[in-house]
């Protein structure tokens, strides 16, 4: 109990030191705090002793040492979130159990009152997929010229869209995984995970590489690579992923089954992306990745095909996989030319029943 005491009245006074801009006096007292929590195994405390370490170090001007502790201080924030993705994911899937053994148990019990525990169940699997979703704010944050719209047909959803900031600028994704329900909400944690950890861990900018990456690192998670008579072999995900290059004012797009559409000057033209999926019996997927350079007042529209069932399924998915010449024969492509120009895409679609993202 004294050592945990000591623990945390170093770490207020070191914080306190580096504040009032003694960095020296601050590390002596940091570096008693890191053995204390060491050997005591503070894992959840470790993240703010490096990054202490780190600013202080910097203000005594020694980069070096800085830049060390921040490596460190990153590392340690790393796995912390993992292991708090680990955790509601476990927590998902015990649900999921749970929810099964509850609907054995309500066999004899009224119909009303059964459905009404499990739709509870299932909100608040809700409640946890949306807590894992990029939030709005980080969302504009991050692209502020941009607009999401997420309304899932059942409570939980196997789709999502991601956004992540890089050197060059930034990406952002529109996904549609394999599965409906609690399994698809399961499997948008696992492919958003995927895509974090290949951007802030393996440093991956490229959109085709991120794909390639995504795909080899799905098989491993779920094992689709061991058995051709996996049931799993077909989780896995659609997905347009676009970087964003704020410099060279360049879009780089890959695509995996997912159309974008560009619209410049109130002309849309249909990017196709690659004819295979994230995911499936394949150990190695190769992606390609389409490049321009864009223009202010350029406008790039991706999504899930929960929006194009909102337009009627079949007409709206031949017009994409044909690609026809003319705009008024798809109904997807008349909601983003007719509205366009006014800057009510986003207004149009949110008046539509049930819809999954765009972005």
């Amino acid at each position: 109990m004294y050592e945990v005491s000591r623990f945390f009245s170093l770490k207020g006074k070191a914080n306190t030191l580096i504040e009032k801009k003694r960095p020296r006096e601050a590390i002596v007292l940091l570096e008693d705090a890191l053995q204390i929590s060491t050997n005591g195994n503070y894992e959840s405390e470790l993240e703010y002793i490096f990054l202490f370490l780190s600013n202080a170090y910097a203000l005594n001007e020694e980069y070096k040492l800085a830049w060390e502790y921040s490596l460190k201080h990153r590392e340690a924030l790393n796995k912390k979130r993992e292991k708090e993705q680990s955790e509601r994911i476990l927590e998902l899937e015990k649900m999921s159990l749970r929810q099964e053994t509850e609907i054995e148990r309500l066999k004899n019990v009224e119909l009303k009152e059964a459905n009404r525990e499990i739709v509870s169940s299932i909100e608040y699997a809700k409640h946890l997929q949306r807590a894992f979703q990029i939030s709005n704010e980080r969302m504009k944050k991050i692209l502020p010229n941009s607009f999401g719209v997420f309304n899932p047909k059942d409570i939980v959803s196997g789709d999502f869209y991601w956004a992540a900031e890089i050197s060059e600028g930034s990406l952002v994704a529109a996904a549609d995984c394999t599965g409906h329900g609690i399994p698809g909400a399961i499997m948008t944690i696992i492919n958003k995970n995927l895509l974090d950890d290949a951007v802030e861990k393996k440093k991956l900018s490229i959109p085709c590489e991120i794909l390639e990456d995504v795909h080899k690192s799905l098989l491993s998670k779920v094992g689709q690579n061991k058995s051709e008579s996996n049931p799993m072999v077909r989780d896995g995900m659609d997905i347009a992923l676009c970087a964003i290059d704020l410099r060279q004012r360049r879009l780089t797009i890959a695509s995996a089954q997912r159309p974008v559409f560009v619209v410049r000057n109130g002309i849309l033209e249909q990017m196709t992306g690659d004819k295979h999926a994230i995911g499936g019996p394949v150990p190695e997927r190769l992606f390609t990745d389409q490049v321009f350079d864009y223009q202010t007042g350029d406008a790039v529209y991706f999504f899930s095909d929960g929006v194009v069932d909102q337009f009627g399924a079949q007409q709206a998915r031949l017009a994409i996989d044909d690609q026809p010449s003319t705009v008024g024969s798809d109904p997807v492509r008349g909601c983003i030319t007719d509205h366009v120009h006014l800057g009510m895409v986003a207004a149009h679609l949110h008046s539509r029943a049930r819809l999954d993202p765009l972005g």
